[in-house]
Protein backbone atom coordinates (compact mmCIF):
# COMPACT_ATOMS: atom_id res chain seq x y z
CA UNK A 1 0.00 0.00 0.00
CA UNK A 2 1.70 3.16 -0.84
CA UNK A 3 1.12 6.30 0.93
CA UNK A 4 -1.24 8.02 -1.62
CA UNK A 5 -3.71 5.18 -0.79
CA UNK A 6 -3.79 6.17 2.90
CA UNK A 7 -3.48 9.97 2.53
CA UNK A 8 -7.12 9.90 -0.56
CA UNK A 9 -9.01 7.78 2.40
CA UNK A 10 -7.74 10.24 5.26
CA UNK A 11 -8.75 12.57 3.12
CA UNK A 12 -11.85 11.50 2.00
CA UNK A 13 -12.48 11.11 5.98
CA UNK A 14 -11.69 14.85 6.66
CA UNK A 15 -13.72 16.09 3.65
CA UNK A 16 -16.81 13.86 5.48
CA UNK A 17 -16.28 15.16 8.71
CA UNK A 18 -15.90 18.75 7.80
CA UNK A 19 -19.08 18.39 5.92
CA UNK A 20 -20.94 17.15 9.70
CA UNK A 21 -19.27 20.13 11.35
CA UNK A 22 -20.84 22.59 8.49
CA UNK A 23 -24.28 21.06 9.27
CA UNK A 24 -23.97 21.46 13.17
CA UNK A 25 -22.42 25.16 12.62
CA UNK A 26 -25.60 25.61 10.72
CA UNK A 27 -27.88 24.07 13.43
CA UNK A 28 -26.12 25.91 16.25
CA UNK A 29 -26.15 29.53 14.10
CA UNK A 30 -28.26 32.12 15.68
CA UNK A 31 -30.71 33.00 12.80
CA UNK A 32 -29.95 29.71 10.97
CA UNK A 33 -30.60 28.64 7.63
CA UNK A 34 -34.24 27.67 6.27
CA UNK A 35 -35.15 24.44 7.49
CA UNK A 36 -34.89 22.92 4.02
CA UNK A 37 -31.53 23.89 3.72
CA UNK A 38 -31.01 21.93 6.66
CA UNK A 39 -32.31 18.98 5.40
CA UNK A 40 -31.24 19.32 2.37
CA UNK A 41 -27.38 19.63 3.71
CA UNK A 42 -28.05 16.65 5.97
CA UNK A 43 -29.36 14.60 3.67
CA UNK A 44 -26.38 14.67 1.13
CA UNK A 45 -24.18 14.50 4.00
CA UNK A 46 -25.66 11.32 4.96
CA UNK A 47 -25.29 10.34 1.75
CA UNK A 48 -21.83 10.80 1.70
CA UNK A 49 -21.09 8.71 4.60
CA UNK A 50 -23.35 6.14 3.99
CA UNK A 51 -21.20 5.80 0.23
CA UNK A 52 -17.92 5.96 2.28
CA UNK A 53 -19.21 3.32 4.71
CA UNK A 54 -19.81 1.36 1.83
CA UNK A 55 -16.73 1.58 -0.19
CA UNK A 56 -14.15 1.34 2.73
CA UNK A 57 -16.56 -1.65 3.87
CA UNK A 58 -16.77 -3.43 0.52
CA UNK A 59 -13.26 -2.48 -0.78
CA UNK A 60 -11.39 -6.25 -1.47
CA UNK A 61 -8.36 -6.56 1.07
CA UNK A 62 -5.25 -7.79 -0.70
CA UNK A 63 -3.41 -8.77 2.16
CA UNK A 64 -4.12 -9.67 5.71
CA UNK A 65 -2.54 -6.00 6.98
CA UNK A 66 -4.92 -4.73 4.73
CA UNK A 67 -7.69 -6.20 6.47
CA UNK A 68 -6.73 -4.53 9.55
CA UNK A 69 -6.04 -1.35 7.88
CA UNK A 70 -10.24 -1.63 6.22
CA UNK A 71 -11.68 -2.44 10.00
CA UNK A 72 -9.93 0.46 11.29
CA UNK A 73 -11.53 2.66 8.71
CA UNK A 74 -14.84 1.55 8.66
CA UNK A 75 -14.91 2.38 12.00
CA UNK A 76 -13.26 5.96 11.16
CA UNK A 77 -16.07 6.70 9.20
CA UNK A 78 -18.43 6.57 12.57
CA UNK A 79 -16.18 8.51 14.65
CA UNK A 80 -15.75 10.90 11.60
CA UNK A 81 -19.09 11.80 11.61
CA UNK A 82 -19.14 11.94 15.13
CA UNK A 83 -16.30 14.19 15.62
CA UNK A 84 -18.06 16.47 12.81
CA UNK A 85 -21.87 16.75 14.97
CA UNK A 86 -19.67 17.50 18.01
CA UNK A 87 -16.88 19.12 18.15
CA UNK A 88 -18.62 22.26 16.55
CA UNK A 89 -20.63 22.12 20.46
CA UNK A 90 -17.40 22.91 21.95
CA UNK A 91 -16.40 26.55 23.27
CA UNK A 92 -14.73 28.20 20.23
CA UNK A 93 -14.19 25.43 18.12
CA UNK A 94 -17.28 26.05 16.00
CA UNK A 95 -15.24 28.11 13.40
CA UNK A 96 -13.98 24.58 12.06
CA UNK A 97 -17.76 24.47 10.58
CA UNK A 98 -18.62 28.11 10.52
CA UNK A 99 -16.16 28.57 7.51
CA UNK A 100 -17.47 25.55 4.86
CA UNK A 101 -20.98 26.88 5.80
CA UNK A 102 -21.03 30.31 5.08
CA UNK A 103 -19.32 29.05 2.05
CA UNK A 104 -22.06 27.32 0.91
CA UNK A 105 -24.61 29.46 2.08
CA UNK A 106 -25.89 27.78 5.19
CA UNK A 107 -25.62 30.95 6.85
Amino acid sequence: MSWRWYAGRSAVLGGMTTLWAAFTAAVKADPGPAVWKQVLFAVIALVVTIVVWFEFALSRPVRPMRLRVQAIQVAGVGAAALAGLTVPWLPHADLWGRWPADLIGLL
